[in-house]
């Protein structure tokens, strides 16, 4: 899920906002391959709530206009004025700016989910060395098949991918919060 289509709102707590504010500690973004099918917590919210008389057992609810990890980061880059770094790197400089005890964490949030950014930099390892191409999901998740879903939500039918604006709208919503700078 991602922040809401109308105020932005997501939570800080979510890995997500942690990997652009630990960017934003340690100078840089991390860059990766694959593509991204997060979907608006409005929107889902919405496609539940429309599917809830569904004679399926299983809906999976997804994004159905995927985008590539990169264009996403560099979108996070503008916005918060911070280049882009291949993801193994990112994980490493993260790691690198770690001090001891609790209070690394609270300078920079991203360290406590290190183990989970360095599964997903071997994952994004893994998924390059089997696709040729972006057609993967970043991060290791696997692809959810949403031709269910789909024909039962208006709200999946309609969603449209999402860009700069949107980025945008998550980054004033984290500023907003005291979340980021």
């Amino acid at each position: 899920l991602s922040g809401s289509t109308s105020s932005g709102a997501w939570a800080t707590s979510n890995w997500v906002p942690l990997i652009v504010r630990g960017g934003q500690e340690i100078g840089a973004l991390p860059d990766g391959r694959g593509t991204l099918s997060w979907l608006p917590v409005d929107v889902a919210a919405s496609a539940i709530l429309e599917s809830r008389h569904s004679k399926s057992q299983t809906l999976h609810i997804a994004h159905p206009h995927p985008v590539t990890w990169s264009s996403v980061m560099r979108s996070f880059s503008a916005a918060i004025r911070k280049p882009l770094v291949p993801f193994e790197q990112w994980v490493d400089t993260l790691e690198e700016s770690a001090t001891s005890g609790p209070a690394a964490i609270r300078s920079n949030p991203a360290l406590a989910l290190l183990e989970f950014f360095k599964n997903m930099g071997a994952s994004f390892k893994e998924e390059v060395v089997r696709h040729q191409d972006d057609e993967f999901e970043a991060g290791g998740f696997h692809p959810l098949s949403l031709t269910k879903s789909t024909g039962e939500s208006h709200q999946l039918r309609s969603v449209r991918s999402f860009d700069d604006e949107d980025v945008q709208r998550w980054v004033q919503y984290w500023r907003n919060q005291g979340f980021l700078q």
